[in-house]
């Protein structure tokens, strides 16, 4: 798809990465529960991103929580400012 509108989940959430996830106690991933997003992008002719997740909330530290803000920070600024972008890194964040 050639398109230049990009669309992208940012959540968060007080269960960790691993409870969304086929074994855990939620059984579907983050991914899966945000598909009628992905959906909806594509019916849009969007390019639709990972979400970026933030997992645990409500145990999280306060370092841990400005880790989190400096990366999604550093990313969004990628995605305004970057030529190129990498997708696949944005798929690791």
């Amino acid at each position: 798809m050639d398109t230049n509108k990009y669309v992208m989940n940012v959540v968060t959430s007080g269960g960790s990465k691993d409870i969304y996830s086929p074994e855990g106690r939620n059984r579907y991933t983050i991914e899966e529960f945000l598909r009628p997003f992905e959906a909806t992008a594509y019916l849009c002719l969007m390019r639709y991103l990972p979400p970026f997740h933030v997992g645990g909330t409500h145990r999280i530290s306060p370092e841990e929580l400005e880790g989190k803000a400096q990366v999604y920070r550093d990313l969004i600024l990628t995605l305004r400012d970057a030529e190129r972008i990498d997708f696949p890194y944005i798929q690791k964040t």
